[in-house]
């Protein structure tokens, strides 16, 4: 049985994929999922506290699923990681609609939220267990380092963006051999934008071959959380 909670979280996720942080109004999800304001302070404060509990949700499957456990350790198996990583998440995905909303609207939410609100604290492990693991393959050499932090992580942020955002519209329709296909290609693409010259240069072939090709791979690490969040559990 879906509870009030969960239905409120499914709503929001969709009215956030939709809308972004700014747009999204919590009287339409409110009206959506057929509950009362009363009902919904009991679990959430505000749309801040709503929305990052979205994105914690996620977080949430991923730090509890037993494939993400074990840290990425080589170079050579870096780039292999991250795309057995991603077409991991698309599989999970398939068997849970909502994970697809998310994806839209995880980056926008961490970017939106305005810096002095207090659920802002809750999103920070979140990001930097994504900045932690691009610093990593930068010390293992597999990672550029010839752009600025700054227009290296636009960059990033930005296909990863368009790409989840496709994804959402279009995910819940493909194969899992499909979005595997598609999967992998994506992570071609961030291998051609996040790689040194020098690794895509004259390895371009064996480099890409295994990460098109690679199945058994390490794990990468949990995000770090900095604390209990006051809206997961009330």
């Amino acid at each position: 049985m879906v509870t009030t909670r969960e239905r409120l979280l499914d709503v929001a996720a969709k009215e956030l994929g939709e809308h972004g942080y700014a747009g999204a109004s919590l009287n339409r999800i409110l009206a959506q999922a057929g509950v009362s304001k009363s009902s919904a302070y009991h679990h959430f404060s505000d749309k801040a506290d709503l929305a990052v509990t979205v994105l914690e949700r996620y977080w949430n499957v991923i730090e509890t699923d037993k494939y993400f456990e074990r840290a990425v350790v080589s170079a050579e198996s870096f780039w292999p990681t991250l795309l057995e990583m991603h077409a991991h998440q698309l599989d999970l995905a398939k068997d849970a609609p909502w994970m697809w909303s998310t994806l839209r609207c995880s980056r926008d939410i961490m970017m939106s939220m305005p810096a002095d609100n207090p659920a802002i604290k809750r999103i920070e492990p979140m990001l930097r267990a994504l900045f932690d693991l691009f610093e990593g393959g930068r010390k293992l050499g597999v990672v550029r380092r010839d752009l600025p932090d700054s227009l290296l992580t636009s960059l990033m942020f930005a296909f990863d963006g368009a790409a989840d955002s496709w994804l959402a519209d279009h995910g819940k329709t493909l194969s899992r051999a499909k979005l595997r296909a598609i999967g992998a290609a994506l992570q071609q693409m961030m291998f051609t934008i996040m790689a040194p010259m020098e690794l895509q240069n004259g390895k371009r072939t064996q480099t890409t071959r295994r990460v098109a090709s690679t199945r058994s791979v390490p794990r990468i690490p949990k995000p770090r959380r900095s604390g209990k969040s006051s809206g997961v559990a009330r």
